[in-house]
């Protein structure tokens, strides 16, 4: 498989973990609620966000504060544990792949694993932002200010500061 397959089942998996140890935020049902957490794990976010942004016109606070959750929590503990053994499994392929082809090897399993964990986390929690950038209500720019306040992965606030400010696009 290739890192981008290996990326989509660690997105599904990232789902599923999600669902279990997320809380249901006030105002959404649990089917709303998977709605969301399908935008902040996806890899490619056209539909899920067009979803987002059709649950925010019926029910704009609770989207927007689940969101706000996503940006500010990240995912769960057990989605994040699942993620990491799906790395552990795919750097093990990748580095027998990589050995049987005479390429140089990959970083020590430990800082790969590491690294790509927290690209995971930092894109689930850009997606928080981005999401409420795009549905851009008075509480959506609310919870991006006070983000920006807080200490933050630079990826991370730049997706707040882009959500705030440029988002949607004039």
């Amino acid at each position: 498989m290739t890192v981008k397959k290996w990326w989509r089942v660690a997105t599904l998996l990232g789902v599923m973990a999600c669902s279990q140890d997320q809380p249901i935020l006030g105002g959404l049902a649990p089917d709303e609620q998977d709605i969301v957490l399908q935008y902040l794990t996806c890899i490619d976010c056209v539909i899920p966000l067009d979803s987002v942004r059709a649950l925010a016109s019926k029910k704009a606070q609770a989207t927007v504060d689940s969101l706000n959750s996503g940006l500010l929590l990240g995912p769960g503990a057990q989605a994040v544990a699942t993620v990491d053994s799906v790395l552990a499994l795919g750097y093990m392929r990748d580095s027998s792949w990589r050995v049987l082809r005479g390429l140089p090897p990959l970083p020590l399993r430990v800082v790969y694993v590491s690294e790509a964990r927290q690209r995971y986390v930092d894109g689930y929690r850009s997606r928080g932002a981005t999401g409420m950038g795009w549905i851009h209500t008075p509480r959506a720019v609310a919870h991006l200010d006070s983000a920006l306040t807080l200490t933050l992965p630079v990826s991370v606030r730049r997706a707040v500061a882009y959500a705030r400010d440029s988002l949607p696009p004039p």
